[in-house]
């Protein structure tokens, strides 16, 4: 018994010998092999299958599962053969079951996932705000010069409100802007105006265009899971959850209807970063993953989306 404890020792140490020269290792000290990325980007099929699951980031690991599950078991054989292949290893294994030293090899080493290679991959990521208005299908935003504003009201849960009080105005000067028709000396408030005016239908709602990395997505997402049942209500002041993001001044803003294909300029002019609260995003998934894309309504590319638009993530710390 203890020779054969003995020898299994020297074989797993023969076997760790080899492996520190076919495999890398990880922050642990385990050694590993890591499949290599056969696609530059996941494609748009992907992604949609990834954004339109409650949990991104798990259905994310799902698909690579079944994307990299054979390829897994290649690299491990082709791991275990050049293990074989040494002479020390080769004579310890000598009237030893085939099973049982395969089994002791690859308890040595695993296969890693090129997961790394895609988060670092860019997501087209629409921001669309939700502060009351979606209950009313996004008209709240039908207001200044847009065709269908019938009045100088401007809704208690209109998203263009709550940019305007956001960067700095109160209900009454975005009124009065709105009422000059975007005689303002403020640049957000004249575009506003402008914003407005350029609308062909009537459930745009407030969108925030940004490139985000991947992780930065499932960060994102995994923040706003967090306080999903906070912020069930349609009413923004009865949402509790705290966490937000931090949006970069330069970012693009606008007004956008994916429901029936259209949008404004896109160009509001925003003054300050934005915080955004995750209680108040409707959605923030890859552009084209709900009814009609941006890029698909303008004919437009990836520049339109802000880099470098995200400045921080602050999920809360405890959920409810």
């Amino acid at each position: 018994m203890k020779n054969d404890q003995e020898r299994e020792n020297k074989l797993k140490e023969a076997v760790r010998d080899v492996l520190s020269t076919v495999c890398r290792k990880d922050e642990n000290g385990v050694f590993y092999e890591e499949i290599y990325a056969d696609r530059d980007t996941l494609d748009a099929c992907t992604l949609k299958k990834i954004c339109n699951d409650d949990y991104p980031r798990e259905k994310f690991w799902e698909l690579l599962d079944e994307c990299y599950r054979d390829c897994e078991w290649d690299y491990a054989d082709n791991v275990i053969k050049r293990v074989l292949e040494d002479e020390a290893v080769a004579e310890l294994i000598e009237n030893l079951a085939e099973d049982e030293v395969r089994e002791l090899i690859r308890d040595q080493f695993y296969v890693k996932y090129p997961a790394k290679h895609y988060l670092a991959q860019d997501v087209l990521v629409d921001l669309i705000v939700d502060t009351g208005d979606l209950n009313y299908d996004f008209t709240s935003n039908s207001i200044g010069g847009h065709y269908n504003a019938s009045d100088d009201s401007i809704p208690e849960e209109a998203s263009l409100l709550w940019l305007a009080r956001q960067q700095g105005y109160k209900k009454s000067e975005l009124k009065k802007a709105l009422a000059d028709k975007g005689n303002a000396q403020s640049p957000l408030l004249k575009s506003i105006y402008r914003e407005t005016l350029n609308c062909s239908t009537h459930m745009n709602a407030l969108v925030f265009l940004v490139k985000m990395t991947l992780e930065e997505y499932f960060t994102l997402h995994d923040g706003i899971n967090k306080e999903r049942e906070r912020n069930k209500s349609c009413y923004l002041s009865e949402r509790t959850g705290r966490g937000y993001l931090v949006l970069s001044k330069d970012t693009t803003c606008g007004l956008y209807d994916s429901w029936n294909g259209s949008g404004s300029i896109l160009e509001i002019k925003l003054e300050k970063d934005v915080r955004l609260p995750f209680r108040c995003i409707a959605s923030a998934d890859h552009d084209g993953c709900h009814s009609y894309g941006i890029r698909e309504i303008y004919g437009c590319g990836s520049d339109l989306w802000s880099d470098n638009a995200v400045k921080l993530i602050r999920p809360m710390k405890k959920a409810a």
